[in-house]
């Protein structure tokens, strides 16, 4: 048998083993033919304070979100008391100022129930506004109505418990001649803390003159303007059978007119809330009753039923 010499062995070995080098890192590694490219998703960016934000008939803008431990409002019967509100013991008022545009072919209210809006907690909780909204001395309230491409600034109040961070809101047009289930949505990043100086004040008279007309107030730094009810001019479902008086002090009412419009039309002084209740007991010719809502009663055949 014949011997393969030691240093024949060697240069054998070596080959095996940059070939077998060389077969493991083209298996690992294949050539690039340059057709391939790499993906990688991202979910898309929701919107964020300062962003204005379209959907169907109705865009909004968030202009700032503050905190707050009381508030202001104005008042409109016992039901709706003014003054300073508190915030529950173990709660805060979240308020989150917004420009509201009209992007539909009717009008609207948007500090009146048009427009539905949730704000959204870390806790994965979702919180509706306080009812009295319109109420809130900078909202325009329902006395007035925004017109198709324009806008107003809204103040939306919220009650949320101390501990929870607000981080979304969203919002839609419900209400109205167009209403609409498309939601847009406002990822909140940013809360201000608000002083004193930053709420509005109502003075003694403007809330007199809201308790009994329902004027909403628009508030800036240096005055108040009322908005009065007119005569013929639309008014709110919302406000049927509430009273109102005009510029010229003339008492009116919110009544249907049958077509699903309601407008303002004359009516007698309103004697307060309170001061009837359907069905009760009253005297020929008295006019001017309320029910506990100050919704206007009249006396028919003596008994108070809604009117006029």
């Amino acid at each position: 048998m014949s011997r393969i010499p030691r240093a024949a062995l060697a240069v054998l070995a070596t080959g095996a083993l940059f070939l077998g080098a060389c077969s493991s890192d083209d298996a690992a590694a294949p050539a690039n033919d340059g057709t391939r490219t790499e993906t990688t998703s991202q979910a898309p960016e929701v919107p964020g304070i300062g962003d204005r934000v379209e959907v169907k008939g109705l865009a909004l803008t968030i202009d700032e979100v503050s905190e707050a431990t009381e508030i202001d409002w104005y008042e409109h019967d016992d039901d709706h008391p003014g003054g300073t509100r508190e915030a529950r013991d173990d709660g805060k008022f979240v308020l989150v100022r917004t420009t509201v545009e009209n992007a539909s072919n009717k009008d609207i209210q948007p500090s009146c129930y048009d427009v539905d809006v949730k704000l959204h907690g870390d806790n994965d909780a979702e919180y509706g506004p306080l009812t009295d909204t319109p109420l809130y001395p900078e909202n325009v309230g329902c006395s007035d109505y925004l017109g198709s491409g324009f806008d107003e600034e809204v103040t939306y109040v919220f009650e949320i418990p101390s501990k929870v961070t607000p981080v979304g809101f969203d919002f839609a047009l419900t209400e109205g001649p167009a209403p609409s289930r498309e939601k847009g949505e406002i990822a909140i990043a940013e809360v201000e803390k608000e002083s004193d100086s930053d709420r509005p004040n109502p003075t003694s008279d403007a809330t007199a003159e809201r308790t009994t007309d329902r004027t909403t107030m628009r508030t800036t730094t240096t005055q108040q303007a009322a908005t009065a009810p007119a005569y013929g001019a639309p008014c709110a479902a919302s406000q049927a059978s509430q009273p109102g008086i005009a510029a010229d002090g003339t008492p009116l009412v919110c009544v249907g007119m049958g077509n699903g419009g309601f407008s303002w039309v004359y009516g007698p002084s309103p004697q307060g809330a309170g001061t009837a209740s359907d069905g009760g007991v009253c005297t020929e010719g008295e006019s001017g009753g309320q029910d506990e809502q100050g919704r206007m009663m009249m006396c028919v055949n003596g008994e108070w039923v809604y009117g006029p």
